[in-house]
């Protein structure tokens, strides 16, 4: 067995856990927001669809520099299905960028940085990542 076939096997777990949850968001209120100053539904929903794609991007440097305006226009679904696919297109992602690491590079440093401020520095890998 591959050193990684465990995460791939849990990116697997999570996204099936994941469309379950996202199958079941009614069409009709993807526009509804909890609060004037929230995300709508629909923002959330395809924020949600993304993360394994996301995270496998950020991660595919050798450091992330955040960006607050990354973060002012999110996306917004328009149908159930456009959120199932781009789940289903993160979750590729995430399985390709982990399917193609060695073991040197799942355990090289990776930082998160702040303009020039390290935020954060750890392994790629999961298994040795630290906890949120």
């Amino acid at each position: 067995m591959n050193a990684l076939e465990p995460i791939l096997m849990e990116i697997d777990r999570e996204a099936a856990i994941t469309a379950r949850v996202l199958e079941r968001i009614p069409e009709e209120h993807l526009t509804w927001k909890p609060h004037e100053k929230s995300m709508s539904l629909g923002q959330l929903a395809m924020h949600i669809a993304t993360i394994p794609g996301g995270i496998a991007s950020m991660l595919a440097g050798d450091s992330y520099q955040i960006s607050p305006a990354a973060f002012e226009n999110p996306p917004a679904a328009t149908s159930r299905q456009e959120i199932l696919d781009a789940l289903a297109n993160s979750v590729a992602k995430a399985r390709q960028f982990v399917a193609g690491l060695d073991a040197e590079r799942a355990s090289a440093t990776w930082r998160v940085m702040a303009g020039t401020q390290e935020l954060m520095a750890a392994p790629r890998s999961a298994r040795s990542a630290p906890s949120c």
